[in-house]
């Protein structure tokens, strides 16, 4: 009876309803309630709180699809139609809180447009919450729709607006080169061409480019950088100008052209904040802004500024944490325990690292849980306990490998070189760092080749047998580190080829090549590359 078309209009609404929603839908009242009690005495529904308040609950899933499936299906149809129509009119604050519930009810109404834009919208709530499984469901269901719709204008819309948003998630939830980015962006990009989208265009070229430059596949990242660069001018508005400075500013940095990176990111932060330009934050994987701030620090220690690369690292980490946004904290605090790293400062590193490692792991970012076990075990080394450190770093290293990334490869091999240093064991560490040189070869990887040249020679130099090896690694070091105008490698490479030269007598040699390498430098005294090379200069005269 009255009972049955009740359980049926509740199985419409979910294997939970409200009241208030149920007699929105129901003709008469009265009979409403004489068809719940009667369903909660056969205990088929679970009753919380009273009405006009009151929850119900299918006591079992069986219950709510049986009565489900005794409907009728254009009989389903009518009813789901009826439901979106009360959702939309009479439940506003229930829709914007859930446009799941709403793009539920339009797909089984047979309203697939409507359907693909709440699910798009709910895909937009879960975002913004960093819900990024949630939302690549949400997002992926809305894709699958949009083979119900005819082509037309609307429906590329559609297709490109979610597809801008999925990348999102995949960059999330596998990193920078998840090979769902390629296809899923190409496809894109041919959409914006389609639909003449500058804005949308510069930003699917802006993604594309972060692939590569990831995947450090020199030649592609180069010919993206170049395109964002023009579609950017092109377009005019300052998001797109914004980004066509930051992929040639970044495609310099990765490339080791230290000078042009640091004018190039200098020209991003002035615009931006001469515009206070603030990107759309669910179009970005981490904010622009912020990552522009990183790159910046990172050019200014390379280039011989270690005090205000810090200073512009804590600039990012104020800014990551007032966006609240954990992609963005996350990709702001592996550049600043990097950069710390750089500058020798355990604790800090040690903090630094521990947190993003708590982001990562709270919000699942595969990439950046690697980068912060990879970064703790240099802390643990540094610590004093090298061979434990050393397995951390190694383990975390071939989990960094999976992630087919090679953009910080010279850097991350660089730490099992200083752990082997440390544990002595020479061959490893010779082998860590000739496969990162091997990779520097043929990729975009070039912005710690300085280093890598002088952590070989100083494996070498630990082998007594092989003095004049050591010596070439640091003078090509010494090379590199002018022609990329990276001071602050020239002055460990100074600094290494100067200690060797001490050990076989030369010391005025010695003394004259590091002081005026020294001597160039005006601030960052505090840091052990400065302090080191002072105690060395100190004893060479």
């Amino acid at each position: 009876g009255e009972a049955k078309r009740i359980a049926q209009l509740g199985a419409i609404l979910g294997r939970e309803f409200a009241y208030e929603l149920l007699r929105a839908v129901s003709s008469d009242e009265e009979l409403l309630r004489q068809g719940l009690e009667r369903l909660v005495a056969a205990e088929m529904l679970y009753q919380h709180g009273t009405p006009p308040q009151a929850i119900y609950t299918f006591t079992q899933w069986l219950i709510q699809e049986t009565a489900y499936r005794s409907l009728l299906r254009e009989r389903r149809r009518e009813l789901h139609q009826q439901i979106t129509t009360v959702l939309q009119d009479t439940f506003p604050d229930l829709t914007a809180q859930h446009p799941e519930i709403l793009a539920h009810h339009c797909e089984e109404a047979g309203l697939a447009e409507e359907a693909v834009r709440y699910w798009r919208e709910a895909a937009k709530l879960t975002l913004t919450q960093s819900a990024n499984v949630e939302a690549s469901q949400h997002l992926t269901h809305a894709l699958d729709l949009l083979a119900l719709i005819p082509a037309s204008l609307q429906r590329d819309q559609h297709e490109l607006a979610i597809r801008l948003d999925l990348g999102l998630t995949f960059l999330a939830l596998q990193g920078f080169t998840a090979e769902e980015l390629r296809p899923n962006y190409s496809r894109a990009r041919e959409l914006c061409e389609q639909l003449d989208e500058p804005q949308h265009l510069v930003t699917t070229l802006f993604a594309l480019w972060s692939f590569h430059t990831a995947r450090s596949e020199r030649e592609a990242a180069e010919e993206l950088a170049g395109q964002v660069f023009q579609k950017g001018k092109q377009a005019g508005d300052t998001g797109s100008v914004l980004l066509s400075y930051f992929a040639v500013g970044a495609t310099a940095t990765w490339s080791g052209q230290n000078a042009q990176a640091r004018n190039i990111f200098q020209q991003f932060i002035d615009l931006s904040e001469r515009e206070q330009y603030q990107f759309d934050l669910l179009m970005f994987g981490a904010d622009p802004v912020v990552a522009a701030h990183c790159y910046l620090g990172w050019s200014q220690w390379f280039g011989g500024y270690p005090a205000q690369g810090a200073d512009r690292l804590e600039r990012a980490l104020v800014l990551a944490e007032e966006l609240e946004r954990p992609f963005t904290l996350a990709w702001a605090l592996m550049w600043a325990a990097m950069l710390r790293r750089l500058r020798g400062e355990v604790e800090r590193v040690d903090e630094l690292s521990s947190r993003l490692l708590a982001v990562s792991n709270e919000y699942g970012f595969p990439f950046w849980q690697v980068m912060g076990q990879v970064l703790q075990g240099w802390v643990i080394v540094q610590q004093g306990e090298p061979d434990t450190g050393m397995a951390q770093v190694r383990d975390s290293l071939a989990a960094y490998r999976k992630t087919g990334t090679l953009t910080l490869s010279s850097m991350l091999f660089s730490l099992l070189a200083e752990a082997a240093l440390k544990t002595e064991q020479i061959a490893e560490g010779l082998v860590a760092i000739d496969e990162a040189l091997a990779i520097s070869q043929t990729t975009l990887d070039q912005l710690y080749l300085a280093e890598l040249h002088r952590l070989k020679g100083g494996l070498l130099f630990r082998d007594i047998r092989n003095p004049e090896e050591a010596e070439t690694c640091f003078r090509t070091a010494l090379d590199v580190a002018c022609e990329q105008d990276a001071k602050s490698l020239e002055l460990r490479a100074a600094t290494s080829l100067a200690r060797l030269w001490q050990q076989q007598g030369k010391r005025a040699e010695a003394y004259d090549s590091l002081a005026p390498v020294y001597n160039w430098f005006t601030e960052g005294f505090d840091t052990a590359d400065l302090q080191d090379a002072k105690t060395l200069l100190d004893a060479l005269s």
